[in-house]
């Protein structure tokens, strides 16, 4: 399946569109990252490090690895 994936000026964030034209924004991102690196053994204690601009939708879907 296509992903596309746009970033800012100076490549510091980005958002991506799937297949089907549905936006897909950084913390979705940072969680399926953060799931699959986690699932590989690849993170220390299981923990993904975010700045404060993180948002909530981060912290909702972090709750379903758990």
């Amino acid at each position: 399946m296509p992903l596309w994936c746009a970033f800012d000026g100076d490549a510091d964030r980005l958002i991506a569109v799937d297949h089907t034209g549905a936006i897909i924004d950084g913390d979705y991102i940072m969680f399926i990252v953060g799931r699959y690196l986690n699932e590989k053994g690849l993170l220390n204690h299981g923990t993904v490090v975010s700045t404060v601009m993180s948002n909530l939708g981060f912290h909702s879907y972090s709750t379903f690895v758990l």
